[in-house]
């Protein structure tokens, strides 16, 4: 079992290795790297329900193109889509 492990493992770092790879087929560097909307946050809508009675338990996800807002009693989703979720930004 071993051996048939470590033999296709070998072919296939072989056909890798025979595969060309072309400049033009590539992204330019510029492509890859992160831009302002390339960020993620989450957290609780307004404070940790379980410190503060009465809150809703609700996660709010942000990121630099869309928004959800999961209410996790219901694990209904009042919120999904471009745009924010609150109206105040994100504060750590």
């Amino acid at each position: 079992m071993k051996l048939q492990m470590i033999c296709s493992v070998s072919a296939v770092i072989m056909l890798i290795g025979l595969v060309p790879v072309r400049a033009e087929d590539s992204l330019p560097l510029a492509a890859m790297m992160p831009s302002v909307e390339d960020y993620t946050h989450m957290w609780w809508a307004e404070g940790f329900p379980a410190h503060t009675p009465g809150l809703p338990w609700r996660r709010v996800i942000q990121t630099g193109t869309y928004a959800m807002a999961l209410d996790t009693e219901t694990m209904r989703i009042p919120h999904f889509g471009i745009g924010a979720v609150l109206q105040q930004p994100f504060h750590v």
